[in-house]
């Protein structure tokens, strides 16, 4: 017996041109996503950019921490804000556009 696909999440995009709706969506969310793009933009622009291949981690519409790794994000802003729902964290200039598949391991 063939089991049938299940339905797509609400939050998964249903065109390349969509966004998928956030799971969490708070006050600060707009202003969020608004600074990591202008982050991206920037880390990209510009390899000598403070942000250039560091990890950021966003908090209340503000940078955070900027960091070398992600441990040493993830440490700073666990201390900053117990809730995940409420850290964005990423690296900066990291392609997240593209879509990779891993067709064997």
């Amino acid at each position: 017996m063939v089991a049938e696909p299940q339905s797509r999440p609400q939050t998964e995009a249903t065109s390349v041109t969509d966004e998928p709706e956030p799971l969490f969506k708070d006050e600060y969310w707009e202003i969020h996503k608004r600074l990591a793009d202008d982050i991206q933009r920037q880390a990209r622009g510009d390899p000598d950019s403070s942000y250039a291949g560091k990890w950021v981690g966003l908090l209340r519409g503000e940078v955070a921490v900027v960091a070398q790794s992600p441990a040493e994000l993830w440490e700073q802003m666990v201390a900053r804000e117990p809730n995940p729902e409420r850290r964005v964290v990423f690296e900066a200039g990291a392609d997240y556009e593209s879509v990779n598949y891993i067709l064997e391991v």
